[in-house]
């Protein structure tokens, strides 16, 4: 994987994936992809610990 920070009043970071690497954010995180990139959501820890993250004041979307 390559990084490179771009901007600075609303920086931005670009990602150079491998083939076969993966890349995890948090919930609205990612503005673009290229093509041939997948993007899969899922919620991690299953959905009862979803549940507590959106109970606790985090952003939940599956």
């Amino acid at each position: 994987m390559e990084y490179k920070i771009i901007g600075q009043t609303v920086p931005v970071v670009e990602l150079k994936l491998n083939a076969g690497e993966t890349v995890y954010t948090q919930s609205g995180g990612m503005a673009y992809q290229s093509e041939g990139i997948e993007m899969k959501t899922n919620a991690k820890g299953g959905i009862m610990q979803g549940i507590s993250r959106a109970f606790s004041g985090v952003t939940f979307r599956c």
